[in-house]
């Protein structure tokens, strides 16, 4: 199934070394959603064959054009990902039917209250949620 082998707590462990510690060959997949300065030598985590995802962000992700070339040196596959609904409806699919099989683990989710959004907002600033969540503004059929 699919799912995490390893756990990074980057509050207490540094990622670079936990991830070459555990995967000294390097790794087969590394996502960054985060922004290329929160882990500056991620390429060098990526095993030869393997694939190298960034999601773009707000801040500065450096120069595309260079880390592309320098993945293509090491022979990792270095994709930039942008958000867009083309096969979207069948990706969903088959994502439901993922997660329906257990195949995929889900993030754990918190639900609040619409009277409860300041907890909502609280526990959103630390940064530190673990998973989503929710804010329930009426229940289906109270609107």
């Amino acid at each position: 199934s699919l799912g995490v082998e390893r756990v990074i707590d980057y509050r207490r462990e540094n990622i670079a070394e936990a991830v070459a510690q555990w995967a000294p060959d390097g790794v087969d997949f590394l996502m960054d959603a985060v922004g290329a300065s929160t882990l500056p030598d991620a390429l060098q985590l990526v095993r030869a064959g393997g694939t190298f995802v960034s999601i773009p962000t707000l801040v500065d992700d450096g120069d595309l054009a260079a880390s592309a070339a320098a993945a293509a040196r090491r022979g990792v596959n270095r994709v930039f990902s942008t958000m867009n609904d083309v096969g979207c409806a069948q990706t969903l699919d088959r994502i439901l039917h993922l997660v329906a099989r257990g195949e995929v683990r889900l993030p754990p989710l918190r639900e609040f209250d619409l009277q409860d959004v300041r907890d909502a907002h609280s526990a959103s600033e630390t940064g530190h949620a673990g998973g989503k969540l929710i804010l329930r503004v009426a229940e289906i059929g109270e609107a």
